[in-house]
């Protein structure tokens, strides 16, 4: 039933155009009446309203001024305009304003009054099918590029390779560029699952990863911009990169993390473990961080942080000590061994180890070369070759350079 409002001041008129068609057989709710535009805007106010049928000479608030009263709160009321002979050039200004139709109310019949409101109940039906239609699309949409962006990410972190062309021109596609900045990872896993979607949803997954969504988006958006990903209703992975004004700082990153746990257990009773990758990486280092959250994660309320020294950085050192003797020990040869990009593990080196890779090298071969002088009865030549040096030479100029002394003064 679509909700009419009659506005004149001539009180005959208003009962006169009530009384002179069946409402509810074509489709309308029994008419409000208002005899200015100040009422009449009260009960827009504080009442549906689809279809105005008004006057436009009244005291205190004409239809002109009810009209664009009408215009300003930004109503879809469609308006028709009752009029007399001589007020044509208020006719023209209402409909410029969006008034649909207008009848003369010396001549207008039962007929004419319906057909003007069946008119305007054709648009209005017309429109909310073509914005009900909009949406739908949009939703569609939507739907289809989220699905995209997740099958794209987890192929990703599953471990397909794609090269920087592709992965720049991925994120662009599905309007993702700001993956292309530091990308960090934050993992949540849940406590207890079954406790909470007895508890709060009835055992409907769907609507606790939609709840999750909600809540981590509300949580998030003034610090970074993100995206949620789930397989499973007891795992969420949240790749993010900070907002520029937000300084990387540990503990803004945990104060986020702490957040997000505790607006989940507050809002949907729904308790998890939280990890969070330590070093910033690129989208090319997605996988390695999400490996990195993977072997943090562990129950309870604490946030795992990544260690001084992870597991990355453990089998790269283990590897290199086991072939200090080979001199082409290089970034792409350890990077390829452990199975991530040397990009990445050229950064891990310098902000965890704290030097660079070169130079973390250097200083292991040089400090087994002292072991050995002081341990073995090799010559100096045989010890630079135990340590990947092939010109001994150059190993004692090293040697002395880093050391400050000849490798012979080595008690």
């Amino acid at each position: 039933m679509r909700n009419v409002l009659i506005v004149d001041d001539e009180k005959f008129v208003r009962i006169s155009v009530m009384k002179c068609i069946d409402w509810h057989a074509h489709g309308f709710a029994e008419p409000r009446d208002a005899g200015n535009g100040e009422e009449a805007l009260q009960i827009l106010q504080r009442e549906p309203v689809d279809i105005v049928l008004t006057d436009i000479k009244m005291p205190q608030m004409d239809g002109m001024a009810l009209i664009k009263a009408i215009r300003d709160l930004q109503l879809d009321t469609e308006i028709i305009v009752l009029s007399c002979l001589n007020e044509f050039d208020y006719v023209r200004q209402a409909l410029q304003l969006g008034a649909c139709d207008y009848l003369f109310k010396p001549t207008m019949l039962p007929e004419d009054i319906l057909q003007a409101l069946v008119n305007a109940m054709n648009k209005i039906n017309q429109r909310e099918q073509t914005n009900h239609m909009i949406h739908s699309l949009s939703r569609k949409a939507y739907e289809h590029q989220r699905s995209l962006t997740e099958s794209f990410l987890w192929e990703w972190i599953d471990g397909k390779q794609w090269t920087a062309t592709e992965l720049l021109d991925k994120t662009s596609e599905l309007q993702m560029a700001w993956l292309n900045g530091e990308v960090r990872v934050m993992r949540l896993a849940a406590d207890d699952l079954a406790a909470c979607l007895s508890s709060k949803f009835k055992g409907n997954a769907y609507l606790l990863k939609y709840a999750v969504t909600n809540i981590v988006d509300e949580t998030l958006q003034p610090y970074c911009s993100h995206y949620l990903l789930s397989r499973t209703p007891d795992e969420y992975v949240i790749l993010f990169t900070l907002h520029p004004h937000e300084k990387q700082e540990q503990e803004l990153l945990q104060q986020m993390c702490a957040q997000v746990r505790d607006n989940l257990k507050q809002y949907l009773n729904f308790a998890v473990a939280a990890a969070l990758s330590k070093a910033a990486c690129t989208l090319a280092d997605v996988r390695e961080a999400y490996l990195e959250t993977a072997a943090l994660m562990q129950p309870g309320d604490s946030i795992a942080a990544a260690p001084e020294y992870r597991y990355e950085i453990q089998e790269a050192i283990a590897y290199i000590d086991a072939h200090l003797g080979e001199n082409d020990l290089g970034l792409e040869r350890v990077s390829a061994h452990i199975k991530i990009s040397k990009n990445y593990l050229s950064r891990l080196f310098k902000e965890v180890v704290g030097v660079s890779y070169i130079d973390f090298v250097t200083e292991r071969r040089l400090e087994k070369a002292r072991e050995l002088y002081r341990t073995s009865d090799l010559r100096v030549y045989e010890i630079a070759e135990k340590v990947g040096y092939a010109d001994w030479r150059y190993f004692t100029k090293v040697f002395k350079k880093t050391y400050g002394h000849p490798i012979s003064d080595e008690e």
